[in-house]
């Protein structure tokens, strides 16, 4: 059986076992150690005053605030970000043919109303639609 060494006898502190009790007998770091939680134990127990837990938390009320705030908003960026993730996109498939020409002639489309009022004039000076006539 290996003896105990100091990182052991304080991780088990207070153990009561031989090799504990052999280790302290021999270790004056460890039995001082061990004494000065003997002295703790004896020393008696400290008793809040009765507003203390109160301004503790009305202090560390902001604290808390800040901190909420930027989780919930990290909160908010996350579901946006899951939510548009996983929203089907639009299918090109649905687009139809005329659909894609009025994409393609834009420039056409936004003069439309430039080219709906558009009279042809002849050359001698009258329209195109009264020369047919």
């Amino acid at each position: 059986m290996m003896a105990m060494d100091c990182r052991q006898y304080l991780e088990n502190h207070p153990a009561a076992t031989a090799d504990a009790r052999a280790h302290e007998a021999s270790c004056a770091g460890c039995r001082e150690f061990a004494r000065s939680w003997e002295l703790l134990r004896e020393y008696p127990a400290v008793q809040p005053s009765t507003g203390f837990l109160l301004s503790v938390r009305r202090k560390l009320a902001p604290r808390i605030l800040r901190f909420a705030a930027a989780v919930s908003a990290a909160a908010a960026v996350l579901l946006v970000a899951v939510v548009l993730r996983h929203t089907p996109a639009a299918k090109a498939d649905l687009v139809t043919d005329e659909e894609r020409e009025l994409v393609e002639n834009l420039d056409i489309l936004q003069n439309y109303e430039l080219l709906r009022t558009f009279e042809l004039v002849g050359e001698n000076g009258s329209t195109i639609l009264e020369e047919k006539k």
